[in-house]
């Protein structure tokens, strides 16, 4: 049995709407339905004195079949019933899923209703354990963006596994983006041989581990993070993944970069909004053949007109070199997209 608002079929739409945004409808059973009222499943925690004085319906104990299982691969399709029609359109399709922990972005216009779309993701996805949305703000020293958590289990560390390989982070310590994952694999698709590769500010090794992986004869991958904490998981992700190429160094870039005798074949520059100030830094450890992956932020519009100038701008007094490709990595914000830009030291 189920305990359900009884109200005229007039008002059900009205009642519906608030017991969504009150997260007080029950959507696991389906809502009943005569000839002229509608029967609206109540979860356990809905205010029925409030509900009653504000619709003047009636409260009945009744038998409602379960509700189907919602379309998993679409986030608004899922919705559909839960939340007014008329917010829908609000509701990003996509979110991020970092090992059992789905992270979900939530406009302003739809705060009221974060935890029936928690739990609708949730209850529908058996291999989410908790459901979180980011924090409005950045914080730290290393401008980490935390998350909440909505539903589920409350954490924010996890295992994330991508291209056979297993990453173990916690998200409120430090930077990780599964959408990179992609990117991570189309460089490893180039990395030959032998390969010596520096990758700058490396996190918690993604980008070493999925490279050695997939090219497991690459000579050397050294990796340098000035997040203790975030090295601290690239040790465990070190010694989890069996790796033997990956050398972790805790530094900053320039200060350990100064002490290097060597010149690498690959040099990868993930940080988008400061990368390029560490030019002069790989191209003092760069030969003539070294590939460069700088990455930066660029409005849409401005891809195509403005990296090629920027480029130029960047290296001229520094290294002659050649642009290779120009690779959008995925959307950072509205119209704002994440670049990769490879170059060919000359």
């Amino acid at each position: 049995m189920v305990t359900c608002l009884k109200i005229s079929k007039k008002f059900g739409q009205k009642a519906k709407n608030f017991l969504i945004e009150k997260n007080w409808l029950d959507t696991s059973v389906n809502i009943g339905k005569t000839s002229n009222y509608l029967l609206l499943p109540l979860s356990k925690n809905a205010n029925t004195k409030e509900i009653i004085r504000k619709f003047k319906g009636e409260i009945a104990e009744r038998s409602l079949p379960a509700s189907k299982k919602p379309y998993a691969g679409n986030l608004k399709k899922e919705l559909k019933g839960v939340i007014p029609d008329s917010k829908i359109d609000a509701v990003k399709k996509s979110y991020d899923l970092v090992g059992d922990i789905a992270i979900l972005e939530i406009p302003p216009s739809l705060e009221k209703m974060e935890k029936s779309i928690a739990w609708t993701l949730y209850r529908t996805h058996p291999n989410i354990k908790s459901v979180a949305k980011k924090d409005s703000t950045f914080s730290g020293k290393f401008r980490i963006r935390k998350i909440k958590n909505i539903c589920g289990e409350n954490k924010s560390v996890t295992i994330h596994k991508e291209s056979g390989v297993k990453l173990k982070v916690d998200l409120n310590e430090v930077y990780f983006s599964p959408r990179l994952g992609a990117e991570r694999l189309r460089i490893s698709k180039q990395v030959k041989p032998n390969e010596k590769i520096l990758v700058m500010f490396s996190g918690v090794s993604p980008y070493p581990l999925v490279l050695e992986k997939k090219q497991p004869k690459v000579e050397k991958i050294f990796a340098i993070e000035l997040n203790i904490k975030a090295h601290n998981f690239a040790l465990e992700n070190i010694k989890m993944n069996r790796s033997k190429k990956v050398i972790p160094i805790l530094g900053d870039v320039r200060r350990v970069v100064s002490h290097f005798e060597t010149k690498f074949d690959r040099i990868i520059m993930i940080l988008p909004k400061q990368a390029h100030t560490f030019l002069e830094e790989a191209f003092s450890i760069s030969k003539r053949g070294t590939i460069i992956h700088l990455y930066q932020f660029y409005n849409e519009k401005d891809i195509d007109t403005k990296v090629k100038k920027d480029v130029e701008k960047l290296t001229s007094k520094l290294r002659k070199v050649k642009i290779l490709d120009i690779v959008k990595c995925g959307p950072y914000s509205p119209r704002k997209f994440r670049v990769c830009v490879d170059l060919k030291v000359l």
